[in-house]
């Protein structure tokens, strides 16, 4: 629970019986608009997050597993109650297809990031949104805090990098990324490197203050389209 939040503004009803889950989840996103929420060990579908009206692109639990942020081609966000699968906040403002959702490390925030050129910083508490980075030249594929939640790490189509001040919101640094306009780009839990599919069938580890390319994974014989860190 959040400060001063009760267990109904949780999406608890009174009289409903809690129970300790062990069991590890599964978030995923789908083509058909939806989310999944799975038990990883029994393979059971156990909610599915209906709601949004085009293709959703990503999903994500907040580090608590309370809630899940989703994003999609209908231009917004939304944050999902795990245990119930309701809908608790729908995050509007984006002007074109959220690609992805990312929380930070307390859960208090999320960071999207679309096709309009920006990433926005939300609260998750009450969806208010707190900023927009607003500095791009093409659109924003992966948006991401740091571990120790100073910065925010962006990367776009338009072949750059920036580092963004999770106090003021201002750009601090920009940096070259990939010379490929990526399919994906996940950055590592300390925000230091990130790696990119940039659509050929390599990935690539960048140092993201300088750009420069560290490793290349290679062994695909095909288009390599997403590429992510363990958290």
């Amino acid at each position: 629970l959040m400060d001063d939040e009760t267990l109904e503004a949780a999406g608890i009803k009174a009289g409903a019986q809690l129970l300790a889950e062990t069991s590890p989840a599964i978030v995923t996103a789908s083509l058909d608009c939806t989310a999944k929420i799975w038990n990883a060990e029994t393979g059971e579908c156990q909610k599915t997050l209906e709601g949004h009206t085009d293709v959703v692109h990503s999903a994500c639990f907040c580090p608590a597993s309370r809630f899940v942020a989703t994003a999609s081609d209908d231009g917004t966000a939304k944050l999902w109650l795990s245990v119930s699968g309701e809908c608790w906040r729908t995050l509007k403002g984006h002007t074109d297809a959220v690609f992805t959702a990312s929380f930070s490390p307390d859960g208090k925030r999320l960071v999207t990031a679309s096709a309009d050129g920006t990433a926005r910083i939300w609260g998750v508490k009450n969806g208010d949104l707190i900023s927009v980075l607003d500095g791009h030249r093409g659109a924003v594929f992966a948006a991401a805090f740091t571990s120790d939640s100073r910065s925010v790490v962006t990367s776009s189509d338009d072949c750059t990098v920036k580092e963004w001040s999770a106090k003021t919101w201002l750009c601090e640094r920009t940096s070259p990324g990939s010379r490929h306009k990526e399919y994906s780009t996940s950055f590592a839990p300390d925000g230091l490197v990130a790696v990119t599919a940039p659509g050929d069938t390599t990935a690539k580890i960048l140092r993201v203050r300088t750009g420069l390319c560290e490793m290349t994974l290679e062994g695909h014989d095909a288009a390599v389209v997403s590429a992510s860190f363990a958290s």
